[in-house]
């Protein structure tokens, strides 16, 4: 597994987003994972995106929501958006698709949890989502970023090729990921300035 790591950034939350950058060098993605669990909850928020589509559950509620497939490899952009009522999914600034988030899936985030980024999926049972620490994912991230409230479509235009400072208010989170690999290797179209993080490299960080 590519990041494990603690993560207490979202604690409490009932409205949040995360977004990033994402690359293989294949026109069909290979399953990209993160997945923030905890030992009651294995499925706290846990995201698959494979070519066309992405499976998700969120406290237990479960759905897939769909979007163009690539037509070459490349950069794209994902973020999750999500409020006690809707969960939304954003593909390069356009919304793919939203769900309605039932009641029983609408509390609040713990307080600690367990993130995984970067897996390749083994599973996905009745209950959980499980990755294969000997499978990890051979692609690229850059711009992984969180924030404490629901981004507008508006936001998620306006920040999908930005570095966003540090300072802005609701964001939690924001890991460049630079400094990775060698430059010729490329860069994100959201961070010219920085190299993305090849996740099957990656070491872990601290959330």
């Amino acid at each position: 597994i590519a990041i494990n790591t603690h993560f207490t950034a979202l604690a409490g939350a009932r409205n949040f987003s995360v977004e990033y950058w994402f690359y293989t060098r294949s026109a069909v993605f290979e399953p990209m994972a993160f997945i923030f669990s905890t030992p009651e909850n294995p499925e706290t928020f846990a995201v698959v995106t494979c070519a066309n589509y992405s499976i998700y559950a969120l406290l237990g509620f479960r759905s897939t929501l769909g979007f163009p497939a690539p037509r070459a490899p490349g950069w794209r952009h994902f973020a999750w958006a999500v409020s006690p009522a809707s969960v939304a999914l954003y593909v390069d600034g356009v919304r793919a698709g939203t769900d309605h988030r039932p009641e029983d899936a609408a509390g609040a985030f713990p307080d600690e949890v367990t993130l995984l980024l970067g897996g390749y999926l083994a599973g996905f049972g009745e209950n959980s989502v499980a990755l294969d620490p000997s499978l990890s994912l051979r692609g690229y991230i850059d711009e992984l970023r969180m924030w404490n409230y629901t981004l507008t479509d508006a936001q998620v235009q306006h920040n999908l090729r930005l570095r966003v400072p540090e300072n802005t208010a609701g964001l939690v989170v924001q890991w460049h990921f630079d400094d990775e690999l060698d430059p010729s290797d490329g860069f994100s179209a959201a961070s010219a300035q920085g190299i993305p993080l090849f996740l099957a490299d990656a070491g872990n960080l601290d959330g």
